[in-house]
């Protein structure tokens, strides 16, 4: 009776290596995504968001061959309902500029006063033009405020202001004498 002779796995794994197509895949890596990130505020949401990308390596911010921000943020000073609708005219128009489409799209803006009919419409709308909607309950400041604690009372937002010097004293640093709305630092 003749012998089975046992083949080691290291062995198998190089004959398969020599086996397979040792040419360069092409067309296999994942397609960046970009992001816009359309704000109701003209300064304190935008300047929020650079200082994001700011932390970023910057092959990984923007497109290396155009030099096109991968994420690109813009202030506006609009209304919830028409900002969704200027996010949609500045999509359209950036991505026939450069020829590259967004992944995401994202709408930020606060609750304020308006009529609850309104403000579910501009989400709506903006679900619709699958756009993504981030908001705060009356003020971009109590998102700031939320990075130190859970904050679960119904402070107004005249208190927001003077609730995030208080942390930024406490536990941040002492140069900064108190918040003030729309300071790049």
């Amino acid at each position: 009776m003749a012998r089975v002779k046992k083949i080691s796995n290291e062995i198998k794994k190089r004959q398969a290596l020599k086996n397979q197509n040792l040419e360069r895949r092409l067309g296999n890596r994942k397609n960046r995504e970009r992001i816009l990130i359309v704000c109701e505020g003209e300064k304190t949401e935008p300047l929020y968001f650079k200082e994001f990308v700011k932390l970023l390596p910057k092959s990984t911010a923007q497109v290396a061959e155009t030099g096109i921000p991968v994420i690109d943020i813009t202030g506006t000073g609009m209304n919830t309902l028409r900002l969704v609708q200027e996010a949609i005219n500045i999509k359209n128009q950036r991505e026939d500029e450069s020829g590259i489409p967004y992944t995401q799209v994202w709408a930020v803006f606060d609750k304020d006063d308006f009529p609850k009919e309104l403000y579910n419409e501009a989400i709506n709308s903006a679900i619709d033009a699958g756009i993504k909607c981030a908001y705060s309950n009356e003020a971009f400041e109590l998102w700031y405020l939320l990075h130190f604690n859970d904050y679960g009372d119904a402070a107004k937002r005249h208190q927001y202001a003077q609730r995030l010097s208080t942390e930024l004293r406490e536990k941040i640093t002492k140069m900064i004498p108190a918040y003030l709305k729309n300071f790049k630092d």
